[in-house]
């Protein structure tokens, strides 16, 4: 039975060899153990193309390595000062362990400024998602194999619509500034169009927030698909924009694993969310 333990053990050596600055790792797998290949490749590894003979066996192995970065990109929770210890073992034996919100938020003088300067609606708004949702330090910790690893940052993956009604997928970083980011994403979406792929891996997903949207639909609740076993990457989706009182709403629905979030940190998110809001309309205002 796969327990995980060797994985969790060979990320706690890359942590370690992050943090002493180890800028490569090289490592050789026999050719034919299938699952040896995959398990690294889950972690990164990428075959060098360098193939030998092991010791005079007629047995041929591979070479794979990985890259580093020079920072550690996220750190493991100690358990035993975690304050949620007992929410977090609760909440994972539950068939169902998420807790989700929809909340209406006003974009009604962002909208006004997006208009006027001809900027893109949709990146404009998962530039403010992605920035809330970092601030929100409980929205970058994951469950990987009963542990929590915290990230310094995450990642978005929003679902682009193709032409023949399906969708591929694109990743997207953050960058220093708004505009560095909208031209950044642009060429980003571009190329994912030309993949067209929906194939990730659940090593490579960790660090992700995974966006929606449904531009075609004001709605005031939804409901996200989500795998078996759980996963813990927070979901954040929204709709179409509608008139209320001379404002304008954006319904910005948001699920997360309840093992690792509450209520609070996801009142926090929308908080957040509407001073980026205010924030990215002043930035444009200024320089754009």
């Amino acid at each position: 039975m796969n327990s995980g333990i060797g994985t969790m053990l060979m990320i706690n050596v890359l942590q370690k060899a992050v943090m002493n600055k180890v800028e490569h790792i090289f490592l050789w797998v026999l050719e034919e153990n299938h699952k040896a290949i995959h398990f690294y490749q889950n972690l990164g590894f990428i075959n060098s193309g360098i193939k030998k003979e092991f010791q005079n066996t007629g047995k041929n192995i591979l070479m794979f390595s990985k890259t580093l970065k020079t920072n550690p990109t996220f750190k493991i929770i100690d358990m035993d000062s975690y304050s949620r210890k007992k929410h977090f073992e609760y909440f994972q034996t539950l068939a169902y362990p998420y807790v989700g919100v929809n909340v209406n938020v006003d974009i009604t003088s962002l909208l006004h400024t997006i208009k006027e300067k001809k900027l893109p609606f949709f990146l404009t708004i998962c530039y403010c998602v992605s920035k809330a949702a970092n601030k929100t330090k409980e929205f970058r910790q994951r469950i990987y194999h009963h542990q929590i690893i915290e990230f310094k940052e995450c990642r978005t993956s929003h679902t682009i619509a193709l032409d023949n009604e399906t969708y591929c997928y694109c990743d997207l970083k953050l960058q220093d500034s708004y505009q560095e980011y909208i031209t950044y994403a642009q060429k980003e979406q571009e190329f994912a169009k030309q993949h067209r792929s929906i194939e990730e891996n659940e090593i490579d997903s960790l660090d992700k927030f995974y966006i929606s949207s449904l531009p075609w639909l004001s709605y005031t609740s939804i409901i996200n698909p989500t795998p078996v076993p759980a996963d813990s990457n927070p979901r954040i989706t929204w709709g179409k924009y509608f008139s209320q009182n001379e404002q304008i709403f954006l319904p910005v629905s948001v699920l997360c694993h309840h093992a690792l979030v509450d209520g609070i940190h996801i009142a926090k998110f929308y908080d957040f969310l509407n001073q980026e809001i205010q924030d990215v309309k002043t930035e444009i205002t200024r320089n754009i």
